[in-house]
């Protein structure tokens, strides 16, 4: 879902609240899917696959706009300067305690999932690396992705480590389009060839 009103209106915990039912939720799916591919829990793996090895590109989609969510500088940001926070009412009112008890609970498992399934060192998970490969769509991006892309690959994979920091999807597709970095993975706009 959308942050709710009074979220967008500035509410600190009504956005905390917004950002653990829906970014935090969708995002602990998306991690347990890619624990049971690599897993070999799933019947997604084709035989002779290596499950453990397969590079996995996790992508949420939204009947309607996550706006921001789609940008994965800020996601990144978000995620890792959070990503180790706990969170702690001052007046210790009961909502505000539910509220930011869900956020800790919820990031707390998200996070402890991601450190089971990323290869690293005895450093903690590199957690904006591993969300340089989570996407989010809305339909009408990911159909355009797909109507793009020469495979479901190419074309959902095609912005994932690029960004002009301009927070729009659409803004990016248009400078990536024009900066000649689409031409491998998709075909031309409205099927016209773009300018060298």
């Amino acid at each position: 879902k959308m942050l709710t009103s009074p979220a967008r209106t500035g509410n600190l915990l009504k956005f905390i609240d917004d950002y653990t039912k829906s970014f935090l939720t969708l995002l602990g799916q998306l991690v347990r899917h890619d624990q049971n591919i690599k897993l070999g829990r799933t019947p997604l793996t084709e035989a002779g696959d290596d499950p453990a090895g397969l590079h996995v590109r996790k992508i949420a989609v939204s009947p309607l706009s996550f706006g921001p969510a789609s940008d994965h500088v800020l996601t990144n940001a978000m995620l890792h300067s959070m990503a180790r926070a706990r969170l702690k009412s001052v007046d210790g009112a009961p909502e505000h305690v539910r509220i930011l008890n869900a956020f800790n609970e919820k990031i707390e498992q998200v996070m402890e999932d991601i450190d089971h399934i990323v290869p690293r060192e005895a450093a903690p998970v590199d957690s904006v690396r591993y969300m340089m490969h989570v996407s989010w769509f809305d339909l009408g991006q990911l159909l355009y992705a797909l109507h793009r892309g020469y495979s479901v690959t190419s074309g959902v994979s095609i912005l994932s480590h690029l960004t002009f920091s301009t927070r729009d999807f659409w803004t990016e597709v248009a400078f990536a389009d024009r900066q000649g970095l689409t031409k491998q993975k998709w075909r031309p706009p409205s099927g016209r060839q773009l300018d060298p």
